[in-house]
This record gives structure tokens, sequence and C-alpha cells, in this order.
């Protein structure tokens, strides 16, 4: 159960972003997929209420499905779709919180390091924002690995059951996160051989599939397979087609949306999320104050693998966005969480924290602004012309 300063932090958590999107009439929309995924919702909400069958889409069902969900109470889809995402980040904070409890046993200035460089982090923050999916499957991902530790750990079935049933979510939120999936997936998988414990394997089994269950039946889709007419076929509108090892040494290249000329590699991009001012402005610092037995644990040994197998899927596309990094976020948080303490504890004394704290918010928040910027001016003029 939540404890009362944790429920007051989420308050203050949700107020922030629900306060940042107010004040800057900011509805969340912009560009193509965020008004497909509002598209969906409608057409979600016309299968249900009227029958009429959906028309094909390769989106993923999840997201316009939980703003359908939440669009129920709080009577407005376009609202609800920004609130799923809201609500998404502030919950994907606190399972953080508890991954840092089970990995390193130290709660001193977690929520400080959380607050200040996962939920103010400019990419982060943005996509808390958006009525995008990404911050949906982030949620789903980091408790699919929440769950599966805890049962690596302490072999209580519901934690399997959990695991199964949120990496299930993800993959039905954006297709790619199978790629992240596959890690809690092998967790779960060696403690059902080591216990042998083939009831809690077959529930767990059961639990996803349940998951898939919705889109199957509504689209005769499994997840980004299409069983239409009895047959598996791939149906996945992605430059995932386009996947080549090449590409990690390649920074121009023609795809469906023409040519595309970007300053670095594939593979130099595909780190952005360990030392780009968009996701983490210090964190090249934080790499100085690592150490070899920060990597000790099997639990971060599978994290850093999640980075570099999550890296080398997306420096092997035909095309580079930042967006996609956001998965593998938040184990560069929980990896680097030790050599910020040491960091703090060398240089930040007690009377500087103030305005150590207050410097990194306002850096943090410029950095939003100035990426966010573009999206911002998008939303403004397409809801003008709408």
């Amino acid at each position: 159960m939540t404890k009362p300063p944790d429920l007051m932090l989420a308050v203050l958590l949700f107020l922030i972003l629900a306060l940042s999107a107010f004040i800057f009439q900011f509805n969340g929309l912009f560009g193509q997929d965020a008004h497909e995924y509002l598209r969906l919702t409608r057409a979600l909400n016309d299968y249900f209420k009227n029958g009429t069958a959906l028309t094909h889409s390769y989106f993923p069902i999840f997201y316009p499905f939980a703003g359908l969900l939440v669009s129920k109470v709080v009577w407005n889809d376009i609202v609800a779709m920004q609130l799923v995402s809201i609500l998404s980040l502030v919950i994907s904070f606190f399972y953080l919180k508890k991954l840092i409890g089970i990995i390193h046993d130290n709660g001193k200035w977690v929520n400080g390091w959380l607050i200040l460089f996962f939920f103010f982090s400019p990419y982060v923050f943005r996509f808390g924002l958006l009525s995008m999916s990404d911050m949906l499957c982030l949620l789903f991902v980091i408790a699919a690995v929440y769950h599966a530790i805890r049962f690596s750990k302490l072999g209580a079935w519901k934690d399997s059951c959990w695991s199964a049933c949120f990496g299930a979510c993800a993959i039905e939120t954006r297709y790619a996160a199978v790629v992240i999936i596959i890690f809690p997936a092998i967790i779960l998988v060696r403690k059902f051989i080591r216990s042998a414990d083939w009831k809690t394997a077959l529930i767990s089994a059961v639990a996803a599939l349940i998951v898939f269950l919705p889109d199957l039946l509504i689209r005769k889709r499994l997840g980004f397979l299409d069983v239409s007419n009895s047959k598996f076929r791939i149906d996945y509108g992605s430059n995932a087609y386009s996947w080549s090892p090449f590409n990690f040494f390649r920074n121009v290249f023609e795809n469906a949306d023409g040519v595309q000329h970007y300053n670095v590699w594939n593979m130099v991009a595909a780190t952005y999320n360990v030392i780009h001012p968009a996701y983490i402005f210090t964190g090249i610092v934080f790499l100085f104050f690592l150490k070899k037995k920060d990597f000790a644990s099997t639990e971060i040994k599978m994290m850093s693998a999640i980075i570099i197998v999550y890296g080398l899927f997306i420096a092997g596309l035909q095309y580079q966005n930042n967006r996609y990094l956001l998965q593998s976020f938040p184990w560069v948080i929980i990896i680097f969480f030790p050599a910020a303490q040491r960091l703090a504890a060398r240089f930040i004394s007690e009377p500087i924290q103030l305005t150590f704290v207050a410097g990194i918010v306002v850096a943090q928040q410029a950095l939003f602004w100035y990426s966010f910027q573009n999206i911002y001016t998008l939303n403004q003029t397409e809801r003008e012309i709408a």
C-alpha cells in the first residue's frame, strides 16, 4: 500500500504535469501518429457501441484502448489520451523507486535522484505530456522487469503472473518492446526450470495470452501477426524490416520519408540516452564515477544487456529518433544511481544542496522547452487549422 508521503508526492508529480498542460494549453496531439491513436480510440468506441468494424491500422491497440477507458471517466477522449501518459509517468516513477530499493538496498536520495534525472529529464517529461504510446509502454516495461526480479528473489506466483501480464501489455502497446521483454521472460523461465514450478508457469502463460485476446477478437491480430483467414502474416508497418548491422556506421538513409541526413552514425545516436542532454545532461560525468562493483549483481548485468541489445536494435534501423531510446532509459537511471551518490557525497555539501537542486531543475526544464518548441508549435498550428 502506498505510504502517505509517497501518495503526496504522486499527487504533486501529477499536478506538475497537469498544470503544465493546462498553462500551455497543450492537449498532447501533434503529427500523424498521435492523431492516429486518437482515431483508433474513437474507432474502438464505435466498435463497442455500434459494432462497426475497425479499419486497418498497424498500431497496437492497448494505448487507444486505455484512452477509451479513461474517456468514460473524464468524458473527453482527447483529455483522456493525455491523462494516460501523465498517469503512466507518475506510476513509472514509483516502480523505478521500488526497483532501486530492490537492487541497491539504499534509499538515500532516491526521491531526489528520480525527480531530478527521471521525472524532469527533458524527454521523459515531454512524453509525459504527449498523446503517444511511449509512456504507457515504459510503465509496462518497468513493471514487467520489477515483478520478474521479485519473482526470482521471492518466488511468489503473483509476481510471475504480473510480470507476464505487464510484458504482454508492453508488446501490445509498442511492438518493439519485445526486444526488452525477452529479458524478464528469461528470468521467469530460469526460475520455472530451477524450481520446477510448472503450475505457476502455466498460470503466467495464460495471463500473458489473455492480454492478447482483445486484439485477437477485435482485429484478428496476435501482436504484430495478422491471423485472419487462418494465416499467420507479419503485419508491422515499421522500418524494422530494413534492419541491418551495416546501418550501425551510416548516417544517411533513403526510406519511406525520403532521404534522411543525420549528424552522427546510428551507433553513436544509440548511446544518446546515456550521454545526451535530451535525456540526462550530466550523463558523461556520471560515467566517470561508476565502479566495477556497480555491475556485480545479476540484475545490473541484465539491465546493461537490455541497454546494449536494445541500442543495437535501434542502431540497425534506417532511421534516427531519440524517442525510440526512451524504453531503455530507466535502466540507465538505475545503473547511474550509485555513481550519483558518490558524486553527491564528494562534491555537494549540505549548504549548497538546495542551490544544486534548483540549478538542475532549471537546466532540465530549459532543455525540455528547447526540445519541446517544435512539437508545441505544430500542436498549436494543427489546432488553428482544425
